[in-house]
């Protein structure tokens, strides 16, 4: 029994027809006039911020909590020590159409019992969705995806700095092996958006007009989403306007960082535009840092 839904909601899994679970879910979407959306990216991304600013639209019903942490039936990254570092095991938590063992219905389930009771889109976001993609388009319909990248170099000091026991190879290793994974995923999606943290942050009112028009909203995204604080999800673990604090995790990296993240990520940064930093430039605080044992 899941301990945020409670007995009722276990007793209707058991005693309701996979049509009941489906009307409902048809009820919520309006018969095919709203769609589920899926925030897709790894951790350390921006997707909180992402999904912070799209579940301020009146359109848009977002869970309380990511997805992942609503249902049993999905593996957790959290459960298998991979948090944060979850793509380094592709075999355990990719999940593509013909993925027999996940069960799409009881996930639905449990996912609908936390939506607001009103029709809309249906956002969700959780981090490991980034190697589930075409699962989720097989069972969730209709539906459409927002994809969002962000710096290897900003990512994987988050993932460092939050997870200390993780090294900086892992980190780079988790970033480009789930990139390259969402590259290769992407082309085999229907209705998907592919963004950048980098283009979030310098153009919030750009970026946020091509997510109305992939969801065809009927009202702009208010500006108070992104110009007023938003949850303390970044380097400074303050409340904050939409910012882009790339630069101050750039400054938090040793020049060994910098070039370990080169060699492991060096390839999927090109393909995805991004320009590698030269070793030599560091901060002292990264210099004196790389002095310590």
């Amino acid at each position: 029994m899941h301990g945020w839904h409670g007995l009722g909601h276990e007793l209707h899994w058991w005693t309701h027809s996979a049509e009941d679970i489906e009307r409902r879910e048809a009820q919520l979407l309006d018969n095919g006039r709203f769609r589920w959306v899926f925030v897709l990216g790894l951790n350390n991304s921006g997707t909180s911020v992402l999904q912070q600013i799209l579940g301020m639209h009146p359109e848009i019903n977002g869970l309380p909590k990511e997805g992942q942490y609503l249902t049993l039936s999905l593996t957790r990254p959290a459960t298998q020590n991979r948090s944060r570092i979850f793509a380094t095991e592709l075999e355990r938590f990719a999940a593509y159409e013909d993925n027999q063992e996940l069960n799409a219905l009881r996930v639905k389930h449990d996912w609908l019992a936390s939506f607001p009771d009103k029709p809309g889109h249906l956002l969700e976001k959780s981090p490991p969705n980034v190697l589930r993609s075409r699962w989720l388009q097989r069972h969730f319909q209709p539906c459409s995806f927002v994809a969002l990248i962000r710096n290897p170099y900003a990512v994987c000091e988050g993932i460092v700095r939050r997870k200390s026991s993780v090294p900086m190879e892992t980190a780079a290793r988790h970033w480009a092996t789930g990139n390259t994974a969402l590259l290769e995923d992407i082309t085999q999606l229907e209705s998907v958006l592919r963004l950048s943290y980098e283009e979030l942050c310098g153009d919030p009112g750009g970026t946020l007009g091509r997510v109305e028009k992939l969801l065809g909203l009927s009202e702009q995204f208010p500006t108070a989403c992104y110009q007023n604080t938003l949850p303390r999800n970044n380097i400074t673990g303050t409340e904050a306007p939409l910012s882009n604090f790339n630069t101050k995790s750039f400054e938090r990296l040793s020049s060994r960082d910098i070039r370990t993240i080169n060699a492991i990520a060096g390839a999927t940064m090109e393909r995805l535009g991004y320009a590698r930093l030269e070793p030599r430039i560091v901060t002292q605080r990264a210099a004196a840092a790389e002095k310590s044992p």
